[in-house]
């Protein structure tokens, strides 16, 4: 069992890094976001027009306004990088969080890293449920917290790396983790959406939206999939049990002694657990709107993670997942916070976790976290369902998504909802002479450099034919899509380091 399919049931956002500037790197139109590609633009205004641009943007002069200076004109699709349907009006000026994307495959995708980070924190809500494993461990308050003195301030620092090591491994050669296998989830066939969020605070006049707590983000939508690699590697850990058997009989690594199947389903508990905590919680509040829907959303997500059969399971992954889900709360299960509702140190805990700008002390109070993130209309933010297929399932499975791709293009070539290898054709009729490969110097701004298109889309991916050298890169300076197997000439706009960071189109090879 290596594969696994991953279906959003709320919007996903795991950011790159990178954010967007309104009105100079994305701007609004209609339904639709455009983010700026910077390479059209160089294309419209000339290498002569780069430091007006330059100093355009510094003086926060938006893209439209500085091209309508120089009486250029554009569709919106001409100077942008991608267009994004935007779900809900943005009703603040905020900076776009981008979404994580596949310079590959030109996609946006959930890294396998996040999608494991979530699975061990779930794994960790089961350990610390066992009894025998808190009672034996005995953590002291010195294991998460200490007391930092810097420029005559007292600074708290709370911190998991004993607690981790004791529970998982001592490090990455170690960790009961490394045997649970995760890649990344490519959605290829998906556009991301646009969503502007707000904050469900609590407030003297019971749970609102608060706009001063708003965001934008660009996240993969809801109803979205995307086969990728996951397992258990039981051939691993039996090595690792022959060697050091007494280590992994522990209580904590019971689960790798299960398989992969009974990991989904302590995994799915921990998530029914945490989504029926969160409703329990909204019993005593009276919200608005927004939380209200929040509520539905919830209880259906519920009732989704109850119906899972034993290869199924519920999640939380990525950005404004809040607290409650991002630790499920297995910290407070610890006997140094016991009882929780008096605890001088969970109160200390709580106030470092409740900062806030107006300086309030909130740890003692009985309804916490104050805050959720979510979608202005109450949708939250990440939840996914993760299907493991055995064998036979998959192959059942792309024998599925090949037919449908079939009836609805007419062609009979492997999905890109199944491969993570990219897709290689010729045009019917045609015999394409292979260009011979580069065999030159590589530098910045090279050109007559022989590539082929291997994916064909609003940006095309092309892999470079030069000699040594297997560079496959999203191509710039061409807006439509170009047939899948053609052979062009490309410039390299951006080298660094020994790599090729970027190229350009330069002209047909005929």
């Amino acid at each position: 069992m290596n594969k696994a399919i991953v279906k959003t049931l709320t919007p996903v956002h795991v950011g790159s890094g990178k954010s967007f500037k309104h009105k100079i790197e994305f701007f609004s139109e209609g339904d639709y976001i455009y983010i700026i590609d910077s390479e059209k633009i160089f294309d419209k205004i000339g290498t002569n027009g780069i430091d007006e641009w330059v100093s355009a943007i510094n003086m926060e002069v938006s893209v439209k306004d500085f091209l309508k200076a120089r009486h250029l004109t554009y569709k919106p699709e001409d100077i942008s990088l991608r267009k994004c349907a935007l779900f809900n009006p943005i009703k603040k000026d905020k900076e776009l969080h981008e979404q994580i994307y596949s310079p590959v495959y030109n996609c946006p995708f959930i890294p396998g890293s996040s999608i494991k980070g979530a699975m061990k924190t779930a794994l960790l809500d089961y350990i610390t449920d066992n009894k025998k494993v808190i009672e034996k461990e005995r953590f002291k308050l010195s294991d998460i917290y200490r007391e930092e003195i810097k420029n005559e301030k007292k600074r708290i620092k709370w911190f998991d790396e004993k607690t981790d090591s004791v529970l998982f491994g001592e490090d990455a050669n170690h960790k009961s983790t490394r045997f649970l296998k995760t890649g990344d989830a490519y959605f290829k066939n998906v556009k991301t959406k646009v969503y502007f969020t707000q904050a469900l605070n609590a407030s003297e006049n019971g749970w609102k939206l608060n706009a001063n707590i708003s965001n934008l983000y660009e996240a993969v939508p809801e109803e979205a999939t995307a086969v990728f690699e996951m397992k258990l590697d039981d051939v691993l850990f039996a090595r690792n049990l022959e060697k050091e058997s007494e280590k992994w009989q522990k209580p904590q690594f019971e689960y790798l002694h299960k398989g992969l199947i009974a990991v989904a389903e302590q995994i799915n508990r921990a998530s029914i657990k945490a989504l029926e905590r969160e409703l329990d919680f909204f019993k005593d509040v009276v919200p608005d709107k927004a939380g209200i829907n929040y509520i539905k959303k919830c209880e259906d997500i519920l009732e989704i993670a109850e119906k899972c059969k034993n290869n199924e399971f519920v999640l939380r992954v990525g950005a404004n997942s809040g607290y409650n889900f991002t630790t499920l709360r297995w910290i407070d299960k610890l006997e140094i916070f016991q009882p929780l509702a008096t605890n001088n140190n969970y109160a200390l805990l709580r106030k470092e976790i409740q900062k806030n700008g107006n300086k309030k002390d909130y740890s003692r109070e009985s309804l916490w976290p104050r805050t959720r993130k979510m979608i202005t209309d109450g949708t939250p933010f990440g939840f996914i369902k993760i299907t493991l297929l055995s064998d036979e399932e998959y192959e059942q499975y792309k024998k599925e998504m090949e037919n449908i791709r079939e009836q609805t293009t007419g062609e009979k070539i492997e999905t890109s909802l199944i491969s993570n290898k990219p897709q290689t054709r010729t045009a019917p009729g045609k015999t394409i002479q292979p260009p011979q490969p580069y065999t030159g110097n590589l530098s910045q701004g090279t050109g007559k450099i022989p590539a082929q298109v291997i994916r064909s889309g609003k940006t095309n991916i092309v892999k470079l034919l030069i000699k040594d050298n297997e560079t496959e890169l999203p191509l710039t300076g061409y807006a439509s899509e170009i047939e899948t197997g053609k052979y062009i000439y490309v410039r390299i706009t951006q080298y660094s380091k020994g790599k090729i960071v970027s190229v350009y189109y330069e002209s047909d090879i005929k």
